[in-house]
């Protein structure tokens, strides 16, 4: 019955922490919102191209990736179109630390990780290659300690580990 209760209340702390990541991950969301529609207002009020150019003149930048920086010359904001692989759009916070990646693989396979405040953590999901699915939750370290989602077959899953990642529960 002790060892019930105590992984009931560690399940309950961990929880709590996960909402505490939740309120970063609604903060991180609004400011990509925000990026998004940045990006759409400037795509809107681009001169068009003079009579006579084709679409391909049209072009304004052609790069392999671009920094925004902020008044002082900090990045906050860095897209890739080719990184190690991987095309991303990354948020950078004010500490200097990446707070929201969205990336496709190399492999073609979309994910998106919001990272937590300056002790690190955070929350990922992505689509998997075989058609299943899953979030992650990341501990200070950067270690998944929980993972759940849906398999190919779309049975779901759940699974936690402890800090050297050995799997200490899983369902089913």
């Amino acid at each position: 019955m002790k060892e019930l209760n105590g992984t009931r209340d560690e399940l309950t702390r961990r929880i709590e922490r996960v909402e505490r990541q939740n309120r970063w991950l609604a903060r991180i969301i609004v400011l990509l919102g925000m990026a998004v529609l940045l990006f759409v207002a400037l795509a809107a009020n681009s001169e068009p191209a003079p009579q006579g150019q084709d679409e391909a003149a049209q072009q304004v930048i052609k790069a392999q990736g671009f920094l925004l920086v902020d008044d002082e010359g900090k990045t906050v904001c860095k897209v890739y179109g080719h990184l190690g692989g991987q095309r991303g759009f990354y948020l950078v916070g004010p500490d200097g630390k990446m707070k929201v990646e969205l990336v496709v693989t190399k492999e073609g396979i979309p994910g998106m990780v919001f990272y937590g405040g300056e002790k690190g953590g955070g929350i990922g999901f992505s689509t998997l290659g075989n058609g299943a699915s899953d979030f992650r939750f990341y501990d200070l370290e950067g270690n998944v300690r929980l993972r759940f989602g849906l398999e190919a077959d779309g049975s779901p899953y759940l699974r936690m580990t402890d800090e050297e990642g050995n799997l200490v529960f899983s369902a089913p």
